[in-house]
């Protein structure tokens, strides 16, 4: 005991909301000592803190004079909160540990100083902030990389909005067996990993710890496309992001995941969807999780004066994410053996690349089998999703038309067909005939 009655320095591991500071007398640990959900109020005078103190088992064997076991260690308080500014509140903490020391002889460790230390370290890492980055433009910068190409970006957030039973999860777990075997010669076009990448489902729909939603369908989509089979790695959450933060930040790192798939935006955010703040403290507590992530977002049934739909909420769930795509469901057919569904992506937003192109997919539901191909974009399928130039285009691949048909076609007005037409005709990819009659350039044709 006398060796750490001189305090020594501690080894310290930054969380995503604190820090945890663990003594040590070689390779076992004695003290550990976490601090998460970390707070400062604007006005600066109080930083709070849910403080944990455990003892090893190793320690409390030497000083009963008992023979050494298997160390671990054993939490004396946990979850009180303090004020880390405050003297007032270190010397109560000191008193919450001294009352709760399983044994005796632990009272008369130096808790005061390991408390100040603590203290110390927390206030002025806390308030540092980060270093100011320098690059200079002839220096070689890394470009962007993917996880899965075209789709996912590493270390940056992708969302997939759509309404309600049009195949998020479904479409998510592709995504995840093409990541976890990984599925390199896969029949999508999807740009596999070399190497496994260890994913993890954080699901906030299926909050049930024993829930088998996500590993019924990664069961059916094995079946079906004949892969090797591959382990579901799922996390069962029921409180918004920003609120259990330090505890999915521990498990992301004992397993070592490297994506998440988040399932879904709404009670993963929490609060009030319309309001700015569910969404930047949502993004401000994925990104300290630091991986590569699939946000499985909702939308809204109705649009307002016909804008194009988004994701459901604030526009900061829009802004801060750098890629979104919009999932369509068309064309379901259903028997009495199975059922066919078409669904296509729209890539809505990019903030770092070029938009990808749609891509199109049939998902065939047969039993306890799912199979998926990728398809062609049946763009007139999905006429109400694409670009007005492209449903100009579509309209003119049957035969020509005048701007009234076209109108007709696309629910476009004649005036906004008009502005179209001026548009494709500069880019050589429609020409003007006879009568009034529009047409495809041969050369884009």
């Amino acid at each position: 005991m006398a060796s750490l009655l001189a305090v020594s320095q501690p080894t310290i591991q930054t969380m995503s909301d604190g820090y945890v500071f663990t003594w040590e007398n070689g390779d076992e640990q004695h003290v550990s000592i976490g601090l998460s959900r970390m707070h400062e109020d604007s006005r600066r005078n109080s930083l709070t803190a849910e403080i944990e103190v455990a003892i090893s088992t190793i320690v409390i064997a030497e000083l009963m004079n008992e023979p050494l076991t298997a160390s671990t260690l054993k939490t004396m308080i946990a979850g009180v909160n303090f004020n880390l500014l405050s003297h007032t509140a270190r010397a109560n903490i000191i008193k919450t540990i001294d009352s709760n020391c399983i044994i005796e002889q632990l009272r008369y460790y130096p808790w005061t100083a390991i408390i100040g230390q603590v203290c110390t370290y927390a206030i002025r890492e806390y308030r540092k902030g980060a270093d100011i980055q320098v690059i200079y433009t002839d220096e070689y910068i890394e470009p962007l990389k993917y996880l899965l190409e075209p789709l996912l970006i590493k270390n940056m957030p992708t969302a997939i909005f759509a309404e309600k039973g049009h195949l998020k999860s479904t479409l998510a777990t592709v995504y995840y067996m093409t990541l976890t075997l990984p599925w390199v010669d896969n029949p999508l076009g999807f740009k596999a990993p070399a190497d496994p990448v260890n994913t993890l489902i954080l699901d906030w729909e299926y909050p049930n710890q024993d829930d088998k939603t996500y590993a019924r369908i990664a069961k059916k989509l094995q079946q079906g496309m004949g892969t090797e089979p591959f382990p579901v790695y799922r996390l069962a959450c029921a409180r918004p992001l920003a609120d259990d933060l330090d505890k999915i930040q521990r498990k992301i790192q004992e397993w070592g995941a490297e994506c998440l798939i988040i399932d879904s935006l709404g009670m993963a955010a929490g609060g009030e969807l319309k309001e700015s703040q569910s969404a930047t403290e949502f993004y401000a507590a994925l990104g300290k999780l630091g991986t590569t992530s699939l946000i499985l977002a909702q939308t809204s049934k109705d649009t307002e004066g016909g804008k194009r739909k988004t994701i459901y909420g604030s526009t900061f769930f829009r802004y801060y994410a750098r890629s979104i795509y919009e999932l369509v469901k068309e064309g379901e057919i259903e028997s009495e053996d199975n059922s066919d569904v078409n669904v296509a992506l729209f890539h809505r937003d990019s903030n770092l690349t070029r938009k990808n192109k749609p891509i199109s997919f049939n998902f065939n539901f047969n039993h306890d089998v799912i199979t998926v191909k990728r398809q062609p974009v049946d763009y007139g399928e999905f006429i109400d999703k694409v670009s007005a130039e492209t449903k100009v285009v579509e309209a003119l691949k049957a035969d020509s038309c005048n701007r009234e048909e076209i109108a007709a076609y696309t629910n476009l007005s004649e005036t906004h067909v008009g502005k179209v037409l001026t548009i494709l005709k500069k880019a050589d990819k429609v020409v003007s005939l006879e009568r009034g009659k529009w047409g495809l350039a041969i050369t884009y044709e």
